[in-house]
């Protein structure tokens, strides 16, 4: 069975951040002790002027910071997400949109990144 493209973005984007805990899908994380990247399909869609069984793939990828000292929180958020965004500029076949900051279960500063890759049937 082929991986599927949650699997294969998972995979692609763990070597990015060392000691960043992936959580495949999206689920309330009651106890953060270390930094989290979620991964939420938000939505496929066919790409134009590909062939049939080429599909874009978004998705919400959630960088969440465990520190709730609100400078702390900042600067550490700061650096997650530059990792982030910055390790994907270097994959080729995924890209992202916009990093927009979020407040996640009311105590943890994070931002949802708009994160795109081509899924095909393998």
């Amino acid at each position: 069975m082929a991986k599927s493209i949650r699997k294969q973005l998972a995979d692609q984007l763990e070597p990015l951040l060392p000691g960043v805990k992936i959580v495949p899908a999206s689920r309330n994380l009651d106890t953060l002790t270390q930094p989290v990247l979620q991964l939420s399909l938000r939505e496929l869609s066919r790409l134009k002027d590909a062939p049939i069984g080429a599909h874009r793939a978004e998705f919400i990828v959630t960088i969440i910071t465990p520190i709730t000292t609100p400078q702390r929180a900042e600067d550490d958020l700061d650096s997650l997400v530059a990792d982030l965004i910055y390790g994907i500029d270097q994959i080729d076949g995924i890209g992202w949109e916009t990093a927009t900051k979020v407040t996640y279960s009311e105590r943890h500063l994070a931002y949802d990144v708009v994160v795109f890759a081509a899924a095909t049937k393998n």
